[in-house]
């Protein structure tokens, strides 16, 4: 038995300490600005503050409810499933540096079509139906709220009426029947270029930002068009227990970052910018006292993956020094987040 299975989870500790990282993580990025997926944000939105976010704890907590109970499928699935193509990454010599910066592929060029992916505050819209293979997409957000793209496919055996039924009644619930793929989250105006490697079948585009959270749903299907070519990867980053394995050193400028998760466990990937002479401790002991302003700001965010699964980002990050971080908790550890245990990452980033 998977050891995920062999651990109880405190869930009133978990619900607890992630309603609160969540709450004040994105009450800090609002607050503070960010630059965020190649976005440049103001030093302020309307109001200055913004109200808690209940849909999106909710989920986060229940995520972490599932977790213990779906690690197993999701193994399993992820070691079933069909090998996905290789991409452009660094090799072995380059995993301590980045190559240079390599821009979005050209949507004109002949072998890529670009796919457009637009979020309101009343609605998401998806292509009803996407070609498999390797796919880039454009993401916007036209709304006046922050809202998230959480890929997530269907397991073989389940239905959308199924996964419909499960996610009203508890949309962490249904994590069990899905893999999830990732995605950025976006600020009002902001705009991401991704890459998903499609396998053919029934998906959710998931949005926990709002309350209660939303999907919408499309289906992948098989075609003999062309994809796109190779990405420029720049900044290769594998996400396992308990450590993010990525280059240190990265230069500025927008470029391809590809998301892995090599583990056995959900993953996600937050960049956040340390507040002057704060560290991790301070981020840990700010999110158990909830005193004072947080002690960081958050700079590019990357969506839970399940074990096997990776994906695709162009970050433009400016100058600076930051520290990449997986707040989610780790059940084997009595809940205690990842990056407590080992999973932070010191980057700079150079001109």
């Amino acid at each position: 038995m998977h050891p995920y299975l062999l651990h109880e989870v405190r869930m009133d500790d978990l619900a607890a300490r992630y309603q609160t990282a969540e709450r004040h993580r994105h009450a800090a990025l609002v607050k503070h600005g960010v630059e965020r997926m190649g976005t440049a944000w103001p030093d302020s939105l309307p109001g200055d503050h913004p109200a808690p976010r209940p849909g999106a704890t909710q989920w986060i907590v229940g995520l972490f409810a599932a977790v213990a109970l779906i690690t197993l499928m999701i193994v399993t699935a992820s070691c079933t499933s069909p090998a996905l193509p290789a991409v452009a990454v660094p090799d072995a010599t380059t995993q301590g540096s980045t190559k240079p910066a390599a821009s979005a592929p050209d949507p004109s060029a002949p072998e890529t079509t670009t796919l457009l992916i637009t979020h309101s505050d009343a609605a998401i819209s998806v292509p009803e139906t996407i070609p498999a293979g390797r796919r880039l997409i454009t993401i916007q957000n036209r709304g006046d709220e922050w809202h998230a793209s959480i890929f997530r496919r269907l397991n073989d055996d389940v239905t959308m009426e199924q996964f419909t039924a499960a996610f009203a009644e508890s949309p962490f619930g249904s994590l069990s029947l899905t893999t999830q793929l990732g995605g950025p989250d976006l600020p009002p105006g902001g705009s991401a270029d991704t890459v998903f490697e499609f396998l053919p079948g029934h998906y959710a585009l998931v949005d926990n930002w709002t309350e209660p959270p939303r999907f919408t749903a499309f289906t992948v299907v098989d075609s003999a068009e062309a994809g796109g070519s190779l990405l420029p990867v720049a900044v290769a980053v594998q996400m396992r227990e308990h450590e993010f394995v990525m280059p240190e050193t990265i230069k500025t400028g927008p470029q391809w970052w590809e998301f892995r998760n090599t583990g056995q466990a959900l993953h996600q990937m937050g960049i956040v910018k340390l507040q002057e002479g704060k560290t991790l401790d301070d981020i840990s002991s700010w999110l158990d006292a909830e005193e004072g302003p947080p002690p960081w700001e958050d700079v590019a965010f990357w969506n839970v993956m399940s074990p096997g699964q990776h994906s695709w980002g162009v970050l433009d990050l400016p100058p600076g020094a930051y520290l990449a971080l997986d707040f989610l908790p780790d059940p084997t550890h009595d809940g205690a987040p990842n990056f407590a245990l080992g999973m932070s990452r010191e980057i700079t980033v150079t001109e």
